[in-house]
């Protein structure tokens, strides 16, 4: 019986989705034949760090737990915008489709944040802007949530399960996109889901 089991809980995977800004042209006219042009191009990118505490100290990255049906696994998502433009900012985290009968995510109530499910898919989403070199706080706190552990783990998506061991994994995503040019938050990742 697999009620509690040694498990490593994912090396969680760190990355950053990238994307230009829109190039603004700006044109000055004088009274000859001549124009001059200036352009600008933004850049838009994040980091991403991930904490098993809320001082933000210590990296969560494959640590193991005996995981007992029902408890919830807290880690704290941060952000940084390390570009050169404000952006609108989402944490987007993959469960894999075998463990979505295991896993899920207990996701905090805020008003800086929206949180919508589809699928497999959290999306945790920014409703203001995240200024040039500004990181987020140590929050929202999510935390993985075991289900009922099945006493066969052979459905679920398990890379080693020597001596009981089964590793766990779930993406996590920090998406970053330009304010510019859209009329909200919603119609940003809009547009960046539909061109993906």
């Amino acid at each position: 019986m697999y009620q509690k089991i040694r498990i490593t809980v994912v090396s969680l995977v760190v990355m950053s989705v990238c994307i230009l800004s829109s190039v603004m042209t700006l044109s000055y006219f004088t009274d000859t034949d001549g124009t001059t042009n200036s352009f600008k191009v933004g850049h838009a990118a994040s980091t991403l760090s991930i904490f098993k505490d809320d001082a933000g100290e210590s990296p969560f990255v494959a640590d193991e737990y005996t995981l007992e049906h029902g408890m919830d696994i807290p880690f704290y998502l941060e952000a940084k915008n390390t570009g050169n433009i404000p952006v609108y900012q989402r944490f987007r985290i993959v469960i894999p489709a075998d463990l979505t009968g295991l896993i899920t995510l207990e996701t905090p109530s805020t008003n800086k944040y929206t949180v919508t499910q589809s699928a497999n898919v959290y999306y945790i989403v920014s409703t203001g802007v995240l200024a040039v070199n500004e990181t987020t706080e140590h929050w929202p706190t999510v935390a993985i949530h075991i289900g009922n552990i099945p006493s066969d783990m052979s459905p679920y998506e398990c890379s080693d399960t020597t001596d009981n061991n089964c590793i766990l994994g779930l993406n996590v995503y920090s998406d970053v996109i330009q304010t510019t040019g859209f009329a909200s938050v919603e119609d940003a990742f809009t547009n960046l889901d539909n061109n993906n």
